[in-house]
């Protein structure tokens, strides 16, 4: 894509700016051509910092760039679950999770998307049960002609999301829905595919408060804050934030009340699920592939 953009900027004489997280892209760009953006607190003001190397740039977006295999997941819940099972086997020392806090939709279009325009792909994604599509197409089990038929590979990937911005070769202003030759956003959605059913999980159940919703630890907790709070599996994560309130003795628990108190749910979940023929061993085990899966992959690619 860098010299596509380059061709661009030649051609036309024309300045392109860029915001991304893609460390190849930022990368392969000399520092007087990456700037960081952040925002101050003492001044509340946002500032925009010349001249950034890589290394102080991705320091500023709080990405270490370590050697460790990185697990993203939408949120700080998830966060915290994928993490619990994580540290519940010692063999996960290099797997770092980490939450964008973001909506999986943004991920989906455009962090997946970056991760798979990577020469090496060492991203992956724990996803929210809730955004499992109903299958990913192999791409390599494609006929040659399956495999250049760009009005053929278009819908396996809007199964996944529509409207995915891919790089292509036609000029800005042309109709994008016409599914004429584009090799370029062909195989960028080739690759994306790729990416996707090998580096992307999803949790077994819709939410990280689906996975480790247990009424009866739930009832423990709510006597112990001498709390009268109904339990309502259909507002899950609502009901957890009034049991983290009664234990705060305020009306409205702040997230870090929340987070703590999901933070024991998910230690108490874990050590139920290791004994056997437990409830709650499925939806443990179904995490704990996702993350072996995951590790092997790194491993195999860093040998």
């Amino acid at each position: 894509m860098l010299e596509y953009l380059l061709k661009i900027i030649k051609d036309t004489r024309s300045q392109i700016v860029i915001s991304t997280h893609s460390e190849k892209f930022i990368s392969s760009l000399p520092d007087c051509a990456v700037k960081a953006i952040r925002y101050n607190d003492d001044l509340r003001e946002t500032e925009i910092i010349d001249g950034c190397s890589p290394t102080s740039v991705f320091s500023e977006l709080e990405v270490t760039r370590t050697g460790k295999c990185v697990v993203t997941v939408e949120d700080r819940a998830a966060q915290i679950l994928v993490n619990t099972v994580v540290q519940s086997k010692e063999e996960f020392q290099r797997i770092l999770v980490r939450d964008l806090s973001i909506s999986a939709n943004s991920i989906i279009k455009q962090n997946i998307l970056a991760s798979s325009e990577r020469e090496q792909w060492d991203d992956y994604y724990i996803l929210d049960g809730d955004q499992k599509p109903d299958n990913v197409m192999d791409v390599d089990s494609l006929t040659e002609a399956q495999s250049n038929d760009l009005s053929f590979v278009t819908p396996a990937v809007e199964r996944i999301s529509k409207k995915i911005s891919f790089p292509s070769s036609k000029p800005r202003g042309t109709n994008s829905d016409n599914l004429s030759n584009d090799p370029i956003k062909l195989n960028a959605m080739k690759k994306y595919l790729r990416f996707f059913k090998g580096h992307v999980q999803f949790l077994p159940e819709a939410t990280p408060e689906d996975v480790i919703w247990d009424e009866n630890t739930l009832k423990q907790y709510i006597k112990l804050a001498g709390s009268s709070v109904a339990l309502d599996a259909n507002e899950k994560k609502k009901t957890l934030y009034n049991i983290a309130s009664a234990e705060a003795n305020t009306d409205n628990a702040n997230s870090q009340q929340y987070y703590n108190l999901f933070q024991r749910l998910c230690t108490s979940w874990v050590k139920r699920s290791v004994c056997a023929n437990a409830p709650e061993s499925n939806s443990y085990q179904a995490i704990l592939n996702s993350i072996i899966n995951i590790n092997t992959q790194f491993e195999n690619a860093h040998r």
